[in-house]
């Protein structure tokens, strides 16, 4: 009959459950579904997908900020987004003007506060699951994103790197261990 202990290096069965349990739950754990925020050129007719330009995994309650010149009022504009469950939802807007399809009234989900220079529209519930960006260039649009992880967030100009590119903005569930894996910072 076999016995454990002439094998002084493996642990007895009763022992090897327990040091194995720690090795199945990070298994386990890398492989869990998380949420990742992927931009990505528009896709062409008939084409695969394009490479992604910006990849980051998106903890619940990320902060994505976009930034523009508006092209008619030519003010700057700045839209702060949430990723929450798989959707991008706009959390506040910053304007300066209120003209020429700006908004100018509080939603109906929402508030309307003015804090000079700037008008803030908060909440509204909008949310996508894939949101377009129409990138400009140094005359037109000036846009900028910001991914962020603290306090003052970098800011990168796409106008300069994407001039005249439609990009789109969406969330992905991802392995942990690809999405860990796959960071692409702009």
């Amino acid at each position: 009959m076999f016995s454990w202990t002439i094998l002084p290096f493996y642990p007895p069965p009763a022992k090897l459950k327990f040091a194995l349990l720690p090795a199945f739950f990070l298994l386990a754990l890398l492989w869990r579904p998380v949420d990742v925020l992927v931009m990505r050129a528009a896709p062409q007719p008939h084409g695969a997908p394009p490479p992604p330009v910006f990849q980051e995994t998106a903890p619940l309650g990320q902060e994505v900020w976009t930034q523009y010149i508006h092209s008619v009022e030519r003010t700057p504009v700045l839209d702060c987004y949430r990723v929450v469950n798989g959707r991008i939802w706009s959390w506040r807007e910053y304007v300066r003007s209120h003209n020429a399809g700006l908004p100018f009234q509080k939603p109906v989900f929402g508030r309307f506060v003015m804090d000079a220079p700037w008008m803030i529209v908060e909440g509204g519930r909008h949310a996508w699951e894939r949101l377009a960006l129409r990138v400009g260039n140094a005359e037109l649009g000036r846009n900028a994103f910001a991914y962020c992880r603290g306090m003052p967030a970098e800011w990168r100009p796409l106008y300069e790197s994407h001039p005249g590119k439609r990009l789109l903005l969406e969330v992905e569930r991802q392995p942990l261990l690809r999405a860990a894996g796959s960071r692409s910072p702009l």
